[in-house]
């Protein structure tokens, strides 16, 4: 059974970079790529300094 998300690349952005904020990189973002929806993801977050770093539970899916 084959996903949409399967051939394509997605960008999953929280914070800042959502769609409701008005942010300076959000309205970059927004002329560069098409909003399909919201999603979820599980997972753990690393402090990587300036921004973290994400790393998805083993075995839990991605969804939209």
């Amino acid at each position: 059974m084959n996903s949409f998300m399967d051939n394509e690349a997605y960008l999953f952005v929280y914070g800042t970079l959502r769609s409701q904020m008005n942010d300076p990189l959000h309205r970059l973002l927004e002329t560069q790529a098409i909003l399909v929806g919201t999603g979820t993801f599980q997972g753990k977050l690393y402090d990587l300094g300036r921004y973290p770093g994400a790393v998805p539970s083993v075995g839990t899916p991605i969804t939209s």
